[in-house]
């Protein structure tokens, strides 16, 4: 049979219809009842006549009715068969022709797909309970599809009795799980509940749609654990499963809330969530997606997907708690949030219209669709097991780092460099500003740039990391800034520090602390640059780039990289600023001398002819005179080498004749 294009299914799940008007985002509506309570009926959905399939289900009694309901315009709802009988009517041979007499009797429980064709919509069906064409009631496994187009049913494979093991197909059984690929026109069913109303080790098979063959798909040694009653989502070859219950008989057993993934491309299973808790787990607010947050653990839940969407939603169910939230999947982020959270007591009032005060209540075994913006729920049960003729839709409303789809009204998830706040109908995605980014590991939401890290430009995907010389914090607005002169940073550093003595920094240097070239320095730490060593003074990396005092006996000119020795007859020290320095005359040094020296007594008679006898005339009236009235003719010798420039007479006295002239004033009088 020709196929073009598909439609998700699983069982109790109902995906999509056309909605005329909408609500105000995040509240419910109550719609007009079918005229017929049930639970865990089985159902699809046909887009191109805009119309929700009904099929069986029970209600205290095994139900064999078809219904649709007329969604194009005001909810209404058409009986196509208001009964079959439990015992359902096969032809001869499996794969004869579809007829208006044939018609599978009393359904619940069985896995559903939806196929688009060229010949119409085709509503597939698998196994679930039954009564065969015997009456004998139980699970069984075989195939049928319903051509919405012509109006018959048509059995195309497996036994006509329940509980009939045939070779090469899946065993009977209740509550699987299914989906239904695209690409190969295959309907997959996974899992269920066996006879014992035991929950079968998880197996997967492929039922080929053109040639009616069944096939067994591979899985590796991890692969999750049997389950029934769960949600199955697709994304093109990507299988999801999750929740369910793994006991016996619907007691005694575990309820489940872990996900997983199966990639039909390489046979392989991935555990995507395996929580800690059986319990609800919320880290973040509605409308948020988190790694932490997951739902309760449950089974007979309400789970919906629109048509080839990446986000699923769950509800209500038997399990951990109240199962009275809207939970949403992430096929993108791989992570859930919950949407919001209701009254456990449902309302049946405001028929029609949108209300704060309606809510759907507390309920399992309910059908699920999301279509044109909202997710819907159909019929269920409150714990009295008679079912409930409930239809409610919530104007959906799209989280954090995701967008409402002008034309499907679906929620997709923003680019990488934008998002849009939780709880939005935004078209589109505003670009994250200056400073932040988004992409997966974000959940899309912008977020900011950590300490060391920056986003120069809006719409950024990621932040880099700020380079030496530069800071980013929220002072910054983490954009990455310059250190001021005289500090710097390391690379990916919330703060600038002072650059040491001996070195500086400005943006000359990139920010980056140098050491002073030979000859300059930086006495402390935070220079924005190097000064010039004055004469005395040198630098080089041995005195750490700081300006330092030659040593006595040395000296420099400005801008030195090092001392020289003073050479002989000069001297430095302190009092020269350590400036080589000639000594005075009549003393002498030799080379690196810190003080000079008074010359040998061997050289006093090379400088007595420089003072002759004729001077003595001329000195010795000025000085006798003065310093004799004065001071005792015995210190007149000690005190005149004080004032003498060279301090030769100090020793003049002692050393020879030649100094009798500077007594002579004292025997003038005579």
């Amino acid at each position: 049979m020709p196929r073009s294009g598909f439609y998700f299914a699983a069982a109790a799940l109902l995906v999509s219809f056309a909605i005329v008007s909408h609500a105000a985002p995040g509240e419910w509506t109550y719609w007009t009842p079918s005229g017929a309570p049930r639970y865990q009926a089985i159902s699809w959905t046909d887009e191109t006549n805009g119309r929700v399939y009904i099929y069986g289900g029970y209600n205290g009694t095994n139900l064999s009715d078809f219904l649709y309901a007329s969604i194009s315009g005001s909810l209404s709802w058409t009986t196509i068969s208001a009964g079959y009988g439990n015992i359902g009517s096969y032809p001869t041979n499996a794969g004869d022709p579809a007829a208006a007499n044939l018609h599978p009797g009393h359904r619940m429980f069985s896995g559903t797909a939806t196929q688009k064709t060229a010949y119409g919509t085709i509503l597939w069906l698998f196994g679930g309970s039954s009564y065969g064409n015997d009456g004998v009631p139980g699970p069984i496994n075989d195939v049928w599809y319903y051509n919405t187009t012509s109006g018959f049913w048509r059995f195309v494979s497996g036994p006509k009795k329940t509980t009939t093991t045939v070779a090469g197909s899946p065993s009977p059984r209740y509550v699987t799980q299914a989906w239904f690929h695209k690409s190969t026109g295959r309907f997959i069913i996974g899992g269920g509940e066996d006879s014992a109303f035991s929950s079968l080790p998880f197996d997967l098979w492929s039922f080929d749609t053109s040639s009616f063959v069944w096939g067994q798909l591979t899985s590796g040694s991890t692969q999750p654990g049997g389950r029934n009653n769960g949600a199955a989502f697709i994304d093109n070859d990507t299988l999801y499963l999750g929740f369910g219950y793994n006991g016996t008989g619907g007691s005694g057993g575990n309820y489940l809330n872990d996900f997983w993934s199966y990639s039909l491309s390489t046979s392989t299973w991935t555990a995507v969530r395996l929580p800690a808790s059986f319990s609800e787990a919320l880290a973040s607010s509605d409308n948020v997606f988190s790694s932490s947050n997951d739902p309760a653990a449950r089974w007979k839940l309400t789970a919906a997907q629109a048509e080839g969407s990446r986000i699923a939603y769950i509800t209500g169910g038997v399990g951990v708690g109240a199962m009275n939230s809207l939970w949403e999947f992430s096929m993108d982020l791989k992570q859930w949030t919950r949407v919001v959270q209701f009254s456990t007591t449902y309302t049946t009032t405001n028929v029609g219209t949108a209300s704060a005060s309606t809510v759907p209540g507390n309920v399992f075994g309910a059908n699920g669709a999301v279509y044109n913006g909202r997710f819907y729920t159909f019929f269920g049960d409150a714990g009295a097991f008679t079912g409930l003729d409930l239809t409610y839709s919530f104007e959906i409303t799209c989280p954090a780092g995701f967008f409402r789809n002008a034309t499907t009204l679906q929620c997709s998830v923003c680019s990488a460099g934008s998002s849009n706040a939780a709880n939005n109908v935004a078209s589109s995605c505003s670009q994250c500003s200056t400073g932040q980014y988004s992409n997966s590991s974000t959940g899309f939401v912008c977020t900011n740039c950590g300490n060391g890290y920056g986003a120069s430009s809006p719409g950024s995907s990621s932040c880099s990391l700020c380079p030496a010389g530069t800071l980013s914090n929220g002072g910054t607005g983490f954009i990455c800034s310059n250190c001021s002169g005289g500090t710097s940073s390391a690379p990916g550093s919330a703060g600038c520090t002072a650059c040491s003595a001996g070195y500086y920094s400005s943006v000359y240097t990139n920010l980056i602390c140098l050491p002073c070239p030979d000859g300059e320095g930086a006495p402390s730490e935070g220079y924005a640059a190097c000064g010039t060593c004055s004469a005395g003074q040198y630098s080089n990396s041995s005195s750490g780039r700081v300006c330092t005092d030659c040593p006595a006996g040395y000296g420099s000119a400005s801008g030195s990289a090092q001392c020289s020795i003073c050479p002989a007859g000069q001297y430095s020290n302190s009092s020269t600023s350590f400036v080589c320095t000639n000594c005075q005359s009549g003393y002498s040094s030799s080379a690196g001398a810190s003080s000079c020296t008074l010359l040998a007594p061997q050289q006093a008679p090379q400088q007595a002819p420089q003072q002759a006898p004729q001077q003595a005339p001329v000195q010795a009236p000025v000085q006798a005179p003065v310093q004799a009235p004065v001071q005792a003719p015995a210190q007149a010798p000690v005190q005149a080498p004080v004032q003498a420039p060279v301090q030769a007479p100090v020793q003049a006295p002692v050393q020879a004749p030649v100094q009798a002239p500077v007594q002579a004033p004292v025997q003038a009088p005579v």
